[in-house]
């Protein structure tokens, strides 16, 4: 009887601490509390397992009252790919699986476009639509990919001689250039609705720049030294006259321009900010930063006044801007970085493989790495990376996260074109 009263003495402590959500932790000796793994992802009936167990519970999952310590963690499903990661659970803390679904198995499928040779892709802004430029017997077609199911595109334009296209980084807006022997011509077209267009012509011996607006359908031209404004519905309004080297307009109208290491607001220098020598471009200047380019890479420059002016280098060559998040993407040939709207950097992630290219895949976070090695899919940080296809040759890619799909221009054993791959 005394060795029961003592045994249960010394176990409901125990017992107290264990119902209690904590744990002895023999590797520091410690009694510690428990943490948590939450799931929540897509395909819902996809399976489960925690150190190669099956998991007996539907989407959403919570596992409560888990040791400290580190779990593999599999989630699997027929005609998905398996992803697998080992996961650190914290005293107190809850890891969440913040992948929000499988990515599809799948092969690439070969987009034939008859007597047509794939050039170009292009993404709209918001992820909804990828177009292509295509050369063909008749000249140059600029069609749109949208719900494309490999048998036809959508022709938005077709051309004798190959335009120069770019599309807006914040609206769904193109602006497309051709050259006649005298004349440029200047094509502002919406892509939400081709009936929405405004063409400029000008002499083809004037220098003609461009740079985007922040509001739908509107760009900025200087030619001449004269800046103006000019949207798809015909506004044609002079904003300023700038002989500057640079020159920037911040949303709505105000002008910017660079001067000896300085760029200064237009006719009033008593507001400015010293950038590098070596700036070779402006790419977006908004209350909070100023983001330039030179050869030494990208320079955020900080406007708050409330911080001290200070000036950011990131060595990259390359630049996306996410319009989901509002920031602006760089990389290197091994580092990704990103550019918030407030100025702030920092460095994503390092790479062993040369980076060819990065796009979002959705908006929680997983985004495509073209490498060496193929299409990929990762989210810095968090999860590993899954290839997505081995390819041998990937020229240009987009993607549609509307429709889960990714395009590109490549080699695939024996098939050089236009692909798709579903996700």
């Amino acid at each position: 009887m005394i060795s029961l009263i003592i045994a249960f003495f010394a176990v409901s402590p125990i017992l107290l601490l264990y119902t209690s959500g904590y744990r002895y932790d023999f590797n520091s000796k410690k009694i510690k509390e428990t943490g948590s793994i939450s799931i929540d992802i897509e395909p819902k009936d996809a399976n489960i397992y925690i150190n190669d167990i099956l998991v007996k519970q539907s989407m959403p999952v919570r596992l409560n009252n888990r040791a400290p310590g580190t779990y593999k963690i599999r989630i699997e499903k027929e005609g998905f790919k398996t992803w697998e990661q080992n996961v650190a659970v914290e005293s107190s803390q809850t890891v969440y699986i913040k992948q929000n679904s499988l990515l599809k198995d799948r092969l690439p499928e070969y987009i034939e476009v008859p007597s047509s040779t794939p050039l170009f892709l292009f993404g709209s802004q918001d992820q909804e639509e990828t177009f292509a430029l295509f050369k063909n017997e008749n000249g140059y077609e600029f069609a749109s990919l949208k719900n494309n199911d490999g048998k036809g595109l959508e022709t938005i334009e077709v051309y004798e001689k190959e335009p120069n296209i770019s599309l807006s980084s914040f609206h769904k807006t193109a602006l497309i250039e051709t050259k006649e022997e005298e004349t440029k011509k200047l094509e502002l077209l919406s892509l939400k609705n081709a009936t929405k267009k405004t063409v400029h012509t000008t002499s083809i011996e004037a220098p003609l720049e461009s740079q985007w607006s922040k509001r739908d359908g509107e760009i900025y031209l200087r030619q001449s030294s004269i800046i103006r404004k000019k949207d798809i519905y015909g506004l044609d309004k002079v904003l300023g006259n700038a002989e500057a080297r640079l020159w920037y307009v911040e949303y709505p109208e105000t002008i910017w321009i660079l001067k000896d290491k300085v760029i200064e607001l237009l006719n009033l220098s008593n507001i400015s900010y010293a950038v590098p020598a070596d700036t070779a471009e402006i790419i977006d200047i908004n209350q909070y930063r100023i983001i330039t380019r030179g050869s030494s890479g990208f320079s955020v420059i900080n406007r708050m006044a409330e911080e001290p002016e200070t000036t950011r280098q990131i060595p990259a060559e390359h630049i996306y801007f996410n319009a989901t998040h509002n920031e602006w993407w760089v990389w290197s040939d091994f580092e990704f970085w990103k550019i918030t709207e407030k100025g702030k950097t920092e460095l994503i992630s390092r790479y062993a493989k040369k980076i060819a290219h990065i796009k979002p895949l959705n908006a929680e976070g997983l985004s495509l790495l073209v490498d060496e090695s193929g299409l990929n899919a990762q989210n810095p940080g968090y999860a590993p990376t899954q290839q997505l296809y081995s390819s041998e040759e990937v020229t240009e890619v987009e993607v549609s996260s509307r429709d889960q799909i990714i395009y590109f221009i490549g080699k695939l054993g024996t098939k050089q074109g236009l692909f798709r791959l579903e996700y």
